[in-house]
């Protein structure tokens, strides 16, 4: 699913509880390998081309660039992690998928044992 066709989630849309649950994780699944390579572009900025070429990146042509994909690329990690634990219900979240799979009859055992985290 690309960003230009998605829309914010809405599980009234889902014909099924699978689809449901379907949707919700692929969703989750794009802001965890979002957050993914956010990191890595910011690590490898940080960690590999800093050290390497610094005087290239310290110059006034560039210099602007490079604080600012740093800086976002950072802040944008955690944005995409925050939207993975995100406990609206607009959202598709952990929390979310939780209760879809709990609606299918699909949870885990400590929700058979009455400890319901959620």
């Amino acid at each position: 699913m690309t960003a230009k066709n998605r829309r914010p989630f809405n599980s009234s849309l889902c014909t099924n509880n699978m689809d449901e649950m379907n949707t919700l994780f692929w969703r989750a699944f794009e802001e965890a390998s979002a957050a993914r390579a956010h990191f890595h572009t910011w690590w490898a900025l940080r960690n590999l081309a800093l050290p390497e070429h610094y005087e290239t990146m310290n110059k006034s042509e560039y210099v602007d660039f490079f604080h600012v994909a740093n800086a976002g690329n950072f802040k944008l990690m955690f944005i995409s992690l925050s939207k993975i634990f995100d406990r609206d219900t607009r959202v598709a979240s952990i929390s979310n998928l939780k209760q879809t799979l709990v609606k299918m009859g699909r949870y885990p055992f400590y929700v058979k044992m009455g400890r319901y985290p959620f």
